[in-house]
């Protein structure tokens, strides 16, 4: 549910070991497996999805979003004075440095709708040495929910990660009490590989249950499956 290291909390259930690195690993990131996200139908073709990568200027919009999407999603989980107070701050400052210092293994993009951003995903490549590249956020207006922007989103990352990563698996973690979220990864072919209990490293909270999904490489999520 969030961007940056995690606090895990106690040994959790075991994962599932076999056949999911790369061979190097960039630090661990967090969890933020979205926001509610359910599978989705094709756009109509008056109101078709632009995809692009992110730019420093889109930091703003980006961080708009993403605590909007916390507010919602993540009510019960980050505690109330966060979301009702700095969560736009805290997300601001996290996404002015990833845009202005991006990671070299870092990959940005948006989904915009008539110039609005209606969604954006980010993935870490080879981020561990076991379980490949990380999906590290995923979240998409409310406003546009069923209508495929999630799995274009997954889409462009898994693009990627077959361009520039393709010895590598995908894994996210979301929140095990976020079932449309885990419905939504498992329609899309990933796998639920265990969890742990960590606790929100913004705005505090309790340790959640959460779950690691992934993919096995070669990673080929169509944008509008069947």
């Amino acid at each position: 549910m969030h961007d940056e290291p995690m606090r895990a909390a106690q040994p959790g259930v075991e994962a599932d070991r076999r056949g999911l690195g790369c061979r190097s690993s960039f630090g661990q990131h967090g969890i933020d497996g979205g926001d509610g996200l359910t599978p989705g139908r094709q756009p109509d073709r008056e109101h078709m999805i632009r995809y692009r990568e992110a730019m420093r200027e889109d930091a703003t919009r980006i961080a708009t979003l993403h605590a909007e999407s916390w507010r919602v999603t993540y009510r019960g989980s980050y505690r109330d004075e966060f979301l009702d107070g700095p969560v736009f701050q805290d997300r601001m400052g996290v996404w002015n440095n990833r845009l202005s210092v991006p990671a070299p293994n870092q990959f940005v993009i948006l989904a915009e709708e008539d110039g609005l951003v209606v969604g954006f995903a980010c993935a870490y490549g080879r981020d561990d040495e076991q379980w490949g590249s990380l999906l590290d956020n995923i979240h998409v207006r409310r406003q546009q929910h069923r209508q495929g922007v999630g799995t274009g989103l997954v889409s462009e990352v898994a693009r990627w990660c077959r361009a520039t990563y393709a010895d590598c698996g995908l894994y996210l973690w979301v929140i095990a009490q976020n079932h449309q979220a885990r419905r939504f990864y498992e329609r899309l072919g990933a796998t639920d590989r265990g969890g742990e209990l960590r606790a929100p490293s913004a705005g505090g909270g309790e340790p959640r249950d959460v779950r690691r999904y992934a993919w096995t490489p070669p990673i080929d999520i169509a944008r509008f499956p069947t």
